[in-house]
């Protein structure tokens, strides 16, 4: 009984040594990370190679407009998209989009969502762009930015 005791102190003064340090007073420790600090989950999601020969973007805007990344989801059984882009012009513009929807075969899929969608992007603005497929037949889809009169 009198070893299982020593054992249970000893256990007890090697816990109380490791966490020593742990115990030092807020003036004499620095903080190496930041409190209450929100990242992104994916901080460097660009678009994807495949992405880029989807997004078509006028020539332009080309200078203008930055598609900073590209997300994409099917988990509700309807394929969505998303692409975040910056005004990297010096003024404000006027832009429209659209996103056309094609079925596995490659056969684009006409829908209602294809119409054109105007909005107008501040100086140096970041906005997401979105569009969801109305048919589950949509696997792939090709994303058109150009710049409006509006």
């Amino acid at each position: 009984m009198k070893n299982l005791t020593n054992r249970k102190l000893g256990a007890a003064l090697l816990v109380g040594v490791a966490l020593l340090p742990a115990c030092t007073t807020g003036s004499k420790t620095k903080a190496t990370t930041p409190m209450n600090t929100v990242e992104k989950e994916h901080p460097d999601a660009r678009p994807r190679e495949e992405w880029i020969d989807k997004i078509t973007v006028s020539d332009i805007l080309a200078g203008k407009v930055n598609v900073t990344s590209v997300y994409t989801d099917k988990s509700s059984g309807l394929q969505r998209i998303q692409l975040n882009v910056q005004n990297d012009s010096g003024r404000s513009i006027h832009v429209r989009y659209r996103v056309e929807w094609f079925d596995e075969a490659g056969f684009k899929l006409y829908t209602p969502a294809e119409s054109w969608n105007n909005v107008t992007l501040s100086k140096g603005q970041h906005l997401s762009l979105q569009a969801n497929a109305s048919s589950p037949d949509a696997v792939d889809w090709r994303f058109s930015v150009q710049e409006s009169a509006l």
